[in-house]
């Protein structure tokens, strides 16, 4: 998982630098909301994820995180219809 990852990071970069645009960042999940960190060389401790948390990135950029919306943690309920709602409101705003 961690060489996926890595090996990713570079793709991630070259996306987020070309989106002109860009404001808000949804990371759907603990690795999308790292790797995210990890490009803006911010503190994984300072900025632990959890679901629906928003942090302030440089450039005016937001990143809102939310539990990945895998059939596990749907099933398991740690991810409900209505907690992904909440997000989507935020990613609105």
């Amino acid at each position: 998982k961690a060489n996926e990852i890595k090996n990713c990071s570079f793709y991630l970069k070259k996306e987020i630098v070309n989106m002109k645009n860009l404001k808000t960042i949804l990371a759907l999940g603990r690795d999308a909301f790292n790797s995210i960190l990890n490009f803006y060389e911010l503190s994984k401790t300072k900025n632990s994820f959890s679901h629906n948390k928003k942090i302030f990135l440089p450039q005016k950029k937001i990143l809102i995180g939310s539990y990945h919306c895998s059939r596990y943690n749907t099933n398991t309920k740690r991810l409900t219809n209505e907690m992904f709602e909440e997000v989507i409101k935020e990613l609105k705003y």
